[in-house]
């Protein structure tokens, strides 16, 4: 998968201005993630709700692989918002748990675009958030699937909350 930033983000490049390219090593993102005490209810388990959370942090890092700023399209009139989702819970995560939250881009339209994310554990996770081994290392196949979400992301003119088609750009870094 192709992807590139340049200037606003916005748009297609002018005529010689020079777009960057760089090359996906993985189609699945990966990113580190513990449950803290804040994170459990007064049993050490993760509170179900907390994993919206993770999700959330792991698809901003995610967009901020893409090049993509969003304080800037903030200031351009450009927001995205969570306009559906979808849970399954398989198993708990407990107090002090390395986890690992993926997130897969699934479909792409005009103005909306749809991920899977997992939330993941496995013994392999501890080694990557304590040792600061590569996260593209982490074997996602072997790991326990806690939970799968499925989430679907709208663009919005943030003055009217109307939906807006997705900036072209973006349109080329999320290429399916």
């Amino acid at each position: 998968m192709l992807i590139g930033s340049f200037n606003d983000g916005l748009s297609v490049p002018a005529q010689g201005e020079r777009l960057e390219w760089r090359i996906l090593e993985d189609v699945c993102f990966k990113w580190p993630c513990r449950v803290y005490y804040e994170d459990t209810d007064g049993q050490g388990i993760l509170y179900h709700g907390r994993c919206l959370n993770y999700f959330e942090r792991a698809r901003t890092e995610w967009i901020r692989t893409l090049g993509v700023n969003q304080s800037e399209w903030l200031t351009q009139g450009v927001g995205f918002v969570l306009s559906s989702v979808s849970l399954t819970y398989r198993a708990p995560a407990f107090l002090d748990d390395y986890l690992i939250a993926t997130v897969s881009l699934t479909e792409r339209r005009r103005t909306y675009f749809t991920v899977t994310q997992r939330l993941l554990r496995s013994s392999e996770a501890g080694r990557v958030c304590e040792d600061g081994v590569n996260v593209d290392q982490y074997d996602v196949a072997s790991a326990k699937s806690l939970v799968e979400g499925v989430f679907c992301i709208a663009f919005v003119d943030i003055k009217r909350f109307k939906p807006k088609a997705i900036p072209p750009i973006l349109s080329v870094v999320l290429s399916v």
